[in-house]
């Protein structure tokens, strides 16, 4: 058994413990934990990958007999989304999985522990004893996915599968979960969903591209064992850092992933993964990232966005939250452009407001309480996937911009890729228009709200009001190679008179 000293430093044991002590230290700690590897030192053992891939093969092959078995493969992938039809009684079960909401990492914690169980027992069942645990995925340390994933093909590897990217080294990885602004815990599963997890999904592309079929692909399960990881990374860093309270309701929620109620969980009871689940990893640090990126030129800048003119919104949607007897009204559009095109290189986007509006929207960051404005939105409507996008493999990040004397300040509203457009559906706050799964006729709208950002951006009104926003769409992958990966039919900022964020 590898066992790190880090891991034992994390979980307040002493950092020169000699490792013959090891095992009665742990015992006295409540017993031996189960160690999930990285996949680089998992992949050092062709024992522990054999045994890995006959449990994927005979879950697999229980899906070819009967597609919707509980031990399957296709079951589990459908747990977290499926674009087929779903029987009757699993409606409550497929297509599950939470996307902006604070269950994101909690959720998928309990998916993957119980998904952990049934690989392992479908390994022993296929006649591999080995004994292992499900590996992760360190993209920020390893940006290849490791070869046992890559190597073969799908008739000679139950790991492999079809996928746009396999090496992650020129994607940009955003770390911006474990700084001081994302203390609280609704800032950390917001930042750590958008970038790093969905930029991930979004670069690796293929299946693992989309909500509703990424989890077929065998290196979710290890991208997410990550982000798992992470999370406990995120607590051990502390300096206020901390879960919400297990009394709050967030905690209560339970988590179901079977037709019995086996395999059933509350959020309270997977805080910890050592005590309450018995696991931990073979790593908590924080390594330095390996990628290396290049930017591929400067950004495309579009100027010319059109102030709105009263009554002019372009396909303005009534936000949940809103009435529909009382139809758009409290909304206004402040700015707009339509027909943006997003390539591999990034794209600034110029949005000038009208000097009522823009003393409005400083009065709404200063002031909201004497503010007419009570919400306000940056709204990407009609987001379609292009010709080059199809397959994923591309993302950004949505930045928010203002200028300033001294140069731009900018704050990441979210991200954009094929993950996020197939998510809507999912996450409060997006709303679906309609279209198929992963197809270039799907159409989405983002609503992301601005008023936090707003004020990060010091919107104070000390050089007189607001006269215009920029809105970037930076690549994460830049490259020079002209692509029509994404075409955002109309960008705009909004805002209402109802308090509807």
């Amino acid at each position: 058994m590898i066992i790190n000293r880090r891991v034992l430093f994390q979980m307040g044991l002493a950092a020169a413990l000699p490792m013959a002590l090891l095992e009665k230290v742990l015992a006295q700690t409540g017993g031996t934990p189960r160690i999930r590897q990285n996949i680089e030192e998992f992949a050092k053992s062709p024992e522990k990958v054999a045994a890995l891939r006959a449990g994927v093969a005979r879950m697999k092959q229980r899906s070819v007999a009967k597609k919707d078995d509980p031990e399957g493969w296709y079951y589990w992938a459908s747990v977290h989304g499926t674009t087929e039809a779903v029987p009757a009684n699993l409606g409550s079960l497929y297509n599950s999985c939470h996307h902006g909401t604070l269950q994101f990492v909690s959720w998928h914690r309990a998916f993957l522990y119980f998904f952990e169980q049934v690989l392992k027992s479908s390994a022993k069942e296929a006649g591999n004893q080995t004994a292992f645990e499900l590996p992760y995925w360190n993209w920020n340390a390893s940006p290849k996915i490791n070869a046992v994933f890559t190597e073969g093909d799908a008739s000679t590897n139950p790991l492999w599968h079809p996928r746009a990217r396999t090496d992650l080294s020129n994607v940009n990885i955003s770390r911006a979960w474990s700084k001081a602004s994302a203390k609280a815990f609704n800032a950390f599963s917001s930042s750590l969903e958008g970038n790093p997890h969905g930029t991930v999904h979004g670069a690796v592309g293929g299946e693992m591209g989309f909500v509703n079929s990424s989890a077929r692909d065998p290196i979710f399960w290890l991208h997410h064992a990550n982000i798992d990881r992470l999370w406990d990374v995120w607590v051990r860093l502390a300096d206020g850092r901390q879960n919400p309270s297990a009394t709050r309701t967030w905690a209560k929620q339970k988590h179901s992933f079977d037709t019995t109620a086996s395999k059933v969980m509350a959020t309270a009871d997977l805080l910890d993964s050592r005590n309450q689940l018995g696991y931990i990893y073979d790593d908590y640090e924080i390594e330095p990232i390996t990628t290396s990126v290049v930017v591929a030129s400067e950004p495309i800048v579009i100027a010319g966005g059109q102030v709105a003119s009263p009554g002019e919104s372009g396909h303005a949607m009534v936000p949940d939250g809103v009435e529909k007897s009382d139809g758009n009204k409290g909304l206004k559009t402040l700015s707009f452009r339509r027909d943006i095109a997003l390539g591999g290189r990034s794209v600034v986007v110029d949005l000038p407001v009208a000097p009522d509006a823009g003393s409005a929207l400083t009065t709404f960051a200063i002031e909201p309480e004497k503010s007419a404005i009570k919400s306000a939105w940056l709204v990407l409507e009609d987001v379609r996937i292009g010709s080059d996008g199809k397959l994923g493999g591309f993302s950004y990040d949505i930045k928010l911009k203002k200028k300033n004397a001294g140069g731009s300040q900018d704050v990441v509203l979210g991200t954009l890729n094929t993950f996020t457009l197939s998510a809507l559906k999912h996450s409060p706050g997006m709303a679906h228009t309609g279209g198929g799964h992963g197809t270039s006729g799907d159409a989405g709208t983002l609503r992301l709200p601005i008023s936090d950002a707003l004020r990060q951006l010091g919107v104070t009104g000390a050089s007189g009001a607001l006269q215009a926003l920029s809105v970037e769409f930076e690549s994460s992958i830049p490259e020079s190679a002209d692509k029509q990966y994404l075409n955002v039919g109309n960008i705009r900022i909004e805002t209402s008179t109802l308090p509807i964020e």
